[in-house]
């Protein structure tokens, strides 16, 4: 095993409560920046390793992403981070700037809620049953892309198999949607929501007489099989609104919020979404006025 190999390895040690969204995020994180290293970062300068990450993006944004592997991957090794913290926050005005541009350009295509609405109806009159799923899931608990990886079941029980694993329990009267597997589950452990909808009933139960009897049924799936987690992104933009992302969608469901400036309604985004709401606001920029909003 080459020392590279084994400092990736000291970290997925370490991984037991971390969500596959995170491993893979520092995964490639830390590919990248060894390769151009050539050594593992525990054996860099800081000064090496702020050359290496300015050498590879010029992105505020990414550049953070890299900077934050840096730090768990020197804090594995006992060393000092004060200096890549410092080159970190210094990123933030640069961030903000061009989240801030981002957005007001999103903004001028991004359709309404009701629009997204429409799309997911459609999927369900067209017997799409995978899309009109994806899109109920995305509306309605503001879901990330790894929050759709999911198994239907139909006890509470069978979910105990996989305890990393999100899950839509078939009940009689409801459904219970589980999930272990989501970005923020270090801060917030696992998410339980339970729900009924009949439109919803009428889709789960088409989709999986599309399957097999007595086989796992995946939301995801290829073959019968769930999809790779490199996959996943592009797999749901398939069924989308124009192909639209699941961040996409979250910006619709905040500006319908905002612009009935329901305080209450943002948290329960938040709560559904696994984001706090001083995130919320601040990430999208959001015109609070303790005053004016909805409390």
């Amino acid at each position: 095993m080459s020392d590279i190999d084994d400092e990736w390895q000291s970290y997925v040690s370490i991984t037991a409560f971390t969500s596959q969204h995170t491993i893979k995020s520092y995964k490639n994180s830390h590919k990248k920046i060894t390769t151009e290293l050539g050594t593992p970062i525990r054996d860099a300068s800081v000064d090496k390793i702020i050359k290496t990450i300015r050498g590879l993006t010029e992105n505020p944004s990414s550049q953070s992403t890299l900077y934050t592997a840096v730090i768990v991957f020197r804090k594995l090794a006992g060393l000092d981070n004060d200096l890549i913290w410092k080159e970190k926050k210094a990123l933030v005005p640069a961030q903000e700037a061009m989240r801030q541009i981002t957005s007001a350009s999103k903004k001028e295509y991004l359709p309404t809620m009701d629009t997204l609405k429409k799309h997911m109806n459609d999927h369900f009159f067209n017997e799409n049953w995978r899309g009109y799923i994806i899109n109920f899931l995305l509306i309605n608990y503001n879901t990330r892309n790894a929050d759709l990886d999911l198994q239907f079941v139909k006890t509470i029980h069978e979910t105990k198999a996989d305890k990393k694993r999100n899950y839509i329990v078939i009940r009689k009267h409801d459904f219970v949607y589980i999930r272990n597997n989501y970005k923020t589950f270090k801060k917030y452990k696992q998410k339980r929501h339970i729900f009924k909808s009949v439109p919803f009933s009428r889709a789960v139960k088409s989709f999986i007489a599309q399957h097999p009897p007595n086989t796992d049924v995946y939301l995801l799936d290829k073959n019968g099989l769930p999809i790779n987690n490199n996959s996943v992104a592009n797999y749901i933009k398939k069924f989308t609104y124009k192909g639209l992302t699941e961040g996409d969608y979250n910006k619709v469901a905040v500006s319908s919020i905002t612009e009935i400036a329901d305080l209450r309604e943002l948290e329960k985004l938040g709560e559904r979404r696994g984001t706090d709401l001083k995130t919320l606001i601040e990430y999208y920029n959001i015109p609070y006025n303790e005053k004016l909003w909805h409390h």
